[in-house]
Order: C-alpha cells, then sequence, then structure tokens
C-alpha cells in the first residue's frame, strides 16, 4: 500500500511551529515588562530652562559676570529633570528648602538595597533600612575663597531622629557615588567659578 511504501522510504519528520500573532505580541509585551523599568526623561520646565541657561552663561568664555537668585520651585523642578538625565546611583529624588543663613532642608528619597550592594553593612548595620526609604536630612553650608563645606543639622526616618553620625554616613555613602563627589565636612569647589552662594526664606543667590 501507498502507506507501507512511504514508511519504508523515508523516516523524516517536518515539525512546523505556528505562533499565534496575538499570542506572539502578549509574550513580547511580557518580556519587556519584566526588564529594568525605564523612566521616561520629561521635557525641560521653563524654570528648568532658566537654570540650563544659567549654567551656559556661567560657562561662557571670556567669562561674564554672572548673578542669579533662584526660589526653591525652581530649584525641585531643575532636580527632577537632572536626576531623570543624570542618575546618580543610590538617589531617587530630592526636594530642598532653604532658610535663611545658609540653611537648607532636603526631603531625599534613597535606595538602600542599592547603598548595600556597593557598601555592605555599612546602613543595615546602623539603621537596618531597605528598600527606598525618605528621610528628611537638614544642612547648613559656609563659603570661602570660592570652596563650599556642608556639616549636617539634623535628620530624621519618619518621626524618628537620627544621629548626626549616621546622617552623615548616609550623606557620605551616596555623595561619594555621584559624579560630583559630595561630602560633609570637607571643603569642595563651588561649581562654574562661583564665588559667593547665600539662602534666605525660600531662595538661593550667589554670583561668579
Amino acid at each position: 500500500p501507498y502507506t507501507t511504501l512511504f514508511r519504508s522510504k523515508s523516516r523524516r519528520a517536518v515539525i512546523k511551529i505556528r505562533v499565534n500573532a496575538t499570542h506572539a505580541a502578549d509574550l513580547a509585551r511580557l518580556i519587556q515588562a519584566s526588564g529594568p523599568a525605564v523612566r521616561a526623561i520629561p521635557a525641560p520646565t521653563a524654570n528648568t530652562l532658566q537654570i540650563l541657561d544659567l549654567f551656559a552663561r556661567l560657562r561662557a568664555v571670556p567669562r561674564q559676570p554672572v548673578h542669579f537668585h533662584l526660589s526653591d520651585e525652581e530649584i525641585n523642578q531643575y532636580l527632577v529633570y537632572a536626576l531623570l538625565k543624570t542618575p546618580r546611583p543610590g538617589l531617587d529624588s530630592v526636594t530642598v528648602k532653604f532658610f535663611p543663613h545658609n540653611y537648607v532642608s532636603t526631603v531625599t528619597v534613597i535606595d538602600f538595597d542599592e547603598i548595600d550592594s556597593w557598601s555592605p553593612g555599612l546602613v543595615a548595620g546602623l539603621l537596618n533600612l531597605k528598600g527606598k526609604r525618605a528621610l528628611l536630612i537638614d544642612m547648613r553650608f559656609t563659603i570661602r575663597d570660592g570652596q563650599v563645606t556642608f556639616k549636617v543639622e539634623k535628620g530624621f526616618y519618619e518621626d524618628k531622629k537620627l544621629s548626626l553620625y549616621v546622617a552623615e554616613k548616609i550623606v557620605q555613602a551616596v555623595g561619594a557615588q555621584s559624579p560630583e563627589g559630595f561630602t560633609t565636612g570637607e571643603e569642595m569647589p563651588l561649581p562654574f567659578g562661583i564665588r559667593q552662594v547665600s539662602t534666605g526664606e525660600g531662595f538661593v543667590e550667589g554670583e561668579n
């Protein structure tokens, strides 16, 4: 018979797989969703563009005298943009509020799991914090000959007061991984050739 003849002459099997287009699209979406989250960079606000223009004027050659006066809101809008455009390891978000006499209050969302990945036990041993947590850390800065020094004044996690030692360790751990190399207790040069900075109620001002 034909079937007997076919079996005697060929032992190959051809398997064809057809994937339902809808299922393929669902699978692609699932794979994409399982990957790392990508945070969209928003278009710069008018206030952010104003600060970017300020940076451009401070960088200009030949150097020109520049004076600036910026509010809390202007700075905070720029910080949202800056942290999305150039993420800082361990730092999720920062908002600031300025007070007289160079006093700055910050609310900072920190990823303590990320800190623990590069400094195992540093924070866990002090606070046993995990995941993303918001901390309130206040600092005061002093300016001398174009150099700035920051000092932690107080810190809180939820309703718990942090020791100055712990607050400084957290700031130093995050700052050490940032492009600016931010730290406390040591002099750092002001950026863009700025020579003077001071704060008032809700604003910061300075000049090069």
